[in-house]
């Protein structure tokens, strides 16, 4: 097992090889993250946002929202890149923060 530091991203443990080798990471997401990073639920708790790879190996992400009742989906905001961070910001307000820039986006209720 190695602990395994992509640039500006939390460590990951995982196992590369059984004896020590240098392999370099483009772009890796460890595969453990908190939960806060993965998903958010507004604040009535009707609603919850997931960020998602919409295709393995694609850099193409999105974060998709669903009621929380019925679980059926309730819209999807594509993203340029993996979101550094994201929250809503009000019942219908989603604000997303992707390489340092903050996006507001409103949530269909």
């Amino acid at each position: 097992m190695h602990l395994i530091r992509p640039l500006a991203e939390p460590p990951a443990i995982g196992c590369l090889a059984t004896n020590d080798v240098s392999v370099r990471f483009h772009r890796w997401r460890p595969p453990f993250w908190g939960p806060e990073r993965r998903f958010c639920l507004s604040p009535d708790g009707a609603l919850i946002a997931i960020l998602v790879q919409e295709n393995k190996g694609d850099e193409v992400w999105a974060i998709k929202n669903w009621d929380t009742g019925s679980l059926l989906p309730q819209g999807r905001i594509a993203l340029p890149a993996w979101a550094d961070t994201f929250e809503f910001s009000g019942q219908d307000r989603l604000a997303v923060v992707v390489n340092g820039t903050l996006a507001v986006f409103e949530v269909p209720a």
